[in-house]
């Protein structure tokens, strides 16, 4: 119990810190326009499934996904880690892929409402949901090992295995900027390099608009590897909120064959334990 309590400071100290920190540059400055938050609370997250779409962008209150994921109240212990994390966890998302918008609205929603958000934002865009869905599937991850017979999760259920992904795995959340951060604090961040080879269940992040791996980057979408070809430079990941087979269309999730060029940020890696704390 001990570590768990100095875990949840620490890890929501870094974030709360470095998160008001970068917000307060306004990195989406040349996408937000005249847009702002419907709440002075909330900040808004910019970002495209596929290099070409259209910007989306999700509004949430870093405080209240802090507190989700945090749990403090929740008495109990933490569940044991699911062996094998990072091939269940591609099971889980590879059985979602073919989901989309228009004729999946009910499994989209749930995705944000796992976060309080919804299938759309306060200005009647669609709501980004790349983290949501990762964050979805690794906490139905965790559910699938304890659970008895076909019974289906609650989203309070999922919500409560939250503290489990991030104490394991990554910080769960909407954004992907946060899960970038809170990986470094838990020193599972890892930059890409020509020789690094991500491990299947590692999140990846992108920023289509780089094109020097020498310079820094914002992250604007994540997935989760599957495989790396470094010979061919050549990444295999699924992703949430991105394209199908037309990539003017995105809102699903799919299996993606990407280049393994400057647009990749880098990886959290899924499989570290958290010894830092």
């Amino acid at each position: 119990m001990h570590r768990r309590k100095l875990l949840l400071g620490l890890a929501g100290s870094c974030l709360w810190a470095t998160s008001c920190a970068t917000r307060s540059k306004d990195l989406d400055s040349e996408v937000v326009g005249n847009l702002a938050p419907s709440s002075p609370e909330n900040t808004l997250e910019f970002g495209w499934g596929d290099p070409g779409l259209e910007p989306e962008y999700v509004e949430y209150n870093p405080e209240s996904v802090r507190n989700l994921s945090s749990a403090s109240d929740r008495m109990a212990p933490l569940q044991a880690r699911v062996p094998d994390f990072s091939q269940q966890f591609l099971d889980v998302c590879d059985g979602m892929v073919g989901l989309n918008r228009a004729d999946n609205e009910a499994e989209i929603t749930r995705f944000c409402n796992l976060f309080n958000l919804g299938f759309r934002t306060a200005s009647g865009s669609y709501t980004r949901f790349c983290a949501m869905g990762l964050s979805y599937a690794a906490a139905l991850t965790y559910f699938n090992q304890n659970k008895v017979g076909p019974s289906e999760p609650t989203l309070t259920e999922l919500k409560a295995l939250l503290i489990e992904v991030g104490h394991y795995h990554f910080y769960p959340s909407p954004s992907c900027l946060d899960m970038k951060y809170l990986a470094q604090g838990q020193r599972r961040w890892v930059p890409r390099t020509s020789s690094t080879r991500p491990e299947p269940g590692w999140l990846v992040l992108f920023d289509w608009d780089r094109k020097d791996v020498g310079k820094g980057g914002h992250p604007r979408h994540v997935g989760v590897v599957r495989d790396a070809d470094l010979a061919n430079s050549r990444l295999y990941t699924i992703e949430f909120n991105t394209s199908a087979d037309d990539p003017s269309n995105g809102g699903y999730v799919a299996r993606k064959n990407r280049n393994l060029g400057p647009s990749v940020l880098g990886y959290i890696a899924t499989t570290r334990r958290n010894d830092f704390f």
